[in-house]
């Protein structure tokens, strides 16, 4: 077994018999048994950081754009119209290329101001012999339907318009066939769209 060299002594340095203990802690004060713990900066960023999702759950999806809020949103509509009106919506949407939604719409803007005279001569003729009253319908084409999509916001529109008291029509169809019947040019017979 092979000897360990001795050090020597460096000079100016003494060997230390004891080792100093660790400085005293600092005191913390006291605090009243209600008072609030503020927490950290760090811990309220941990805290408020989202917890990661669940296996399996599922994630929340992204907010909805502006243009899928409920008003902008599409909606389902159907007029009941006389055949012929159809006939000609249908020929001016093809030759212009346009949405039946949109010819409806250039209809009840143009004749926005004759609106609730040209639906009186829609409505039932309504007479009094002094006694009864006597409602008799007015002679009409035979009706179809007719279905389109519109934003929401503008079936709210022209549903307020027909129940004004201004244009007073019975129903949405009959607004629309007012205007439309006003708007549209007449059609030839040579121009009639057959297929229903």
């Amino acid at each position: 077994m092979t000897e360990r060299p001795q050090l020597s002594a460096v000079a100016g340095l003494k060997r230390a018999t004891a080792l100093p203990g660790p400085p005293p802690r600092k005191p913390r004060p006291s605090r009243a048994p209600d008072e609030a713990v503020t927490p950290s900066p760090v811990a309220a960023v941990t805290d408020s950081a989202p917890a990661p999702p669940a296996k399996g759950a599922r994630q929340r999806s992204a907010p909805r754009r502006l243009n899928d809020a409920p008003a902008n949103s599409l909606v389902p509509v159907t007029l009941s119209l006389p055949v012929p009106v159809v006939q000609r919506l249908k020929r001016y949407a093809k030759d212009r290329d346009l949405a039946y939604a949109n010819i409806i719409m250039d209809a009840i803007v143009a004749h926005r101001d004759e609106l609730g005279t040209l639906v009186s001569h829609l409505r039932p003729d309504v007479a009094s012999d002094g006694i009864f009253v006597r409602t008799t319908p007015r002679k009409s084409a035979e009706r179809t339907t007719l279905s389109f999509r519109t934003r929401r916001a503008n079936v709210v529109a022209l549903d307020e318009l027909w129940e004004s008291d201004e244009i007073a029509a019975e129903n949405r169809s009959q607004l629309c066939h007012a205007a439309l019947d006003a708007y549209l040019p007449k059609l030839r017979d040579s121009q009639a769209v057959p297929d229903f």
